[in-house]
């Protein structure tokens, strides 16, 4: 489902919007024409485009569940061509903002009205018109950043510009139940430093490295503060097909640098979990070590048979947690990289039938659901599918093509 995310510099756009949620019966916009050029107004926000877009661009509106895009193209080249010029879009979910912001588009602030929104210009990835109209296109552009400059709030409205002043205001708007607990937790014990979590932010922090200041890219920040008022982030990273929470600390030191402060060895990790495993005398059995849980530190996880064991990392000692039994020999296991799925995912056959599950690990425990039923299929017709879950993301993923888990065997 994830696609491996380009190295892509975040541009610096700044501008005002408002997201209070409209009515259905409220038309997506309305445009007007005056002497400033011609005004766009939304139920969540205006801004006004240059005279020399009259005639020269559409909106395209559309909507997926409360999130909301207005994507701007030139009608003339859309159907051959894509004429996408940018997109303006509201992003419920801050992780997903995150994310798109990683690939191709732009951070701008939070929008609140009667639903919190990220808002994110959606950038093109290439020239998209024929080289008739790239003159064109590349004049519009160079007004691009005026258009943004002029957003307004709709009434009603609140809206958080991008900007060093309003960085942990906009933590706490765009707060989300943390994923990095275990990661805070290790840094507050090693460290006596005691850290309170205050939101997730995705602005393009900077840091130092072999005497050159770069941009950390990529990345959402767990933003953190202790009982001084400093700032520390825990980076929630995208890149290689993989989501996870890094287990690295870094200091705000002025905004938007930071400087590391701490961070997981697992070197360490790794040799005591080889020197368990001699020690342990467990004779036949794989292992994996994977973060079950998505909190950045990996958990050791066992096969031996049909049971599954988790081991954890406690005060520098490897320590059982929990186990699952599957009680068949037809159980295989996947992977699936997502944010809110870092457990593994499962299939085994009986009665006839396929059953997808997903096996979660949670509060070190481990709990296992089975998700879908599909009847062993005729060749000639099409499976017969029962979901038992109302959560259609997890039904959608546990029946994809998934990478397998690379078990490892023990080395004597």
């Amino acid at each position: 489902m994830k696609k491996l995310l380009t190295g892509m510099l975040i541009l610096s756009f700044i501008f005002a919007a408002g997201c209070q949620k409209a009515p259905d019966t409220e038309p997506p916009f309305t445009e007007t024409t005056t002497h400033q050029g011609i005004v766009i107004t939304t139920p969540y926000f205006s801004f006004t485009l240059p005279s020399a877009w009259q005639n020269n661009y559409t909106i395209r509106y559309s909507a997926d569940g409360n999130d909301r895009y207005y994507r701007l193209v030139d009608p003339v080249c859309e159907e051959t061509h894509g004429g996408h010029y940018f997109t303006v879009a509201l992003y419920e979910d801050p992780v997903e903002a995150a994310e798109i912001c990683g690939y191709n588009g732009t951070y701008l602030g939070v929008l609140q009205g009667d639903i919190i929104y990220s808002a994110v210009v959606l950038n093109p990835t290439d020239l998209p018109v024929p080289d008739e109209r790239a003159d064109l296109y590349r004049s519009l552009h160079a007004t691009k950043q005026q258009a943004l400059d002029s957003f307004a709030p709709a009434k009603g409205t609140t809206f958080l510009r991008t900007g060093a002043q309003n960085y942990q205001q906009r933590a706490v708007l765009l707060s989300t139940p943390t994923r990095a607990k275990e990661v805070a937790e290790r840094f507050a014990k090693e460290t006596d430093t005691p850290i309170t979590y205050v939101g997730l932010c995705t602005d393009l922090l900077t840091f130092e490295e072999n005497g050159q200041t770069l941009p950390r890219e990529h990345y959402a920040h767990y933003l953190y503060e202790d009982e001084a008022g400093t700032h520390y982030v825990i980076p929630l990273f995208f890149a290689s097909e993989t989501q996870t929470v890094l287990p690295t600390v870094y200091r705000v030191d002025a905004f938007p640098h930071v400087t590391q402060c701490w961070a997981v060895d697992h070197t360490e990790f790794d040799r005591l979990t080889r020197q368990f495993l001699a020690d342990a005398n467990m004779g036949e059995g794989e292992y994996l070590l994977k973060d079950l849980d998505g909190e950045g530190i990996p958990e050791l996880v066992v096969r031996q048979g049909t049971t599954l064991s988790v081991y954890v990392l406690k005060s520098n000692a490897v320590a059982i947690t929990d186990q699952y039994d599957s009680e068949t020999a037809t159980m295989s296991y996947y992977e699936y990289y997502g944010l809110d799925h870092p457990g593994l995912f499962t299939r085994h056959v009986g009665g006839g039938q396929t059953h997808y599950g997903y096996l979660r690990f949670e509060n070190n425990q481990l709990r296992h659901q089975i998700v879908v039923t599909k009847n062993t299929p005729d060749p000639t017709k099409t499976a017969e599918q029962t979901a038992h879950s109302d959560d259609q993301a997890l039904v959608d993923i546990a029946t994809k093509d998934l990478p397998k888990v690379n078990f490892l065997p023990f080395v004597s």
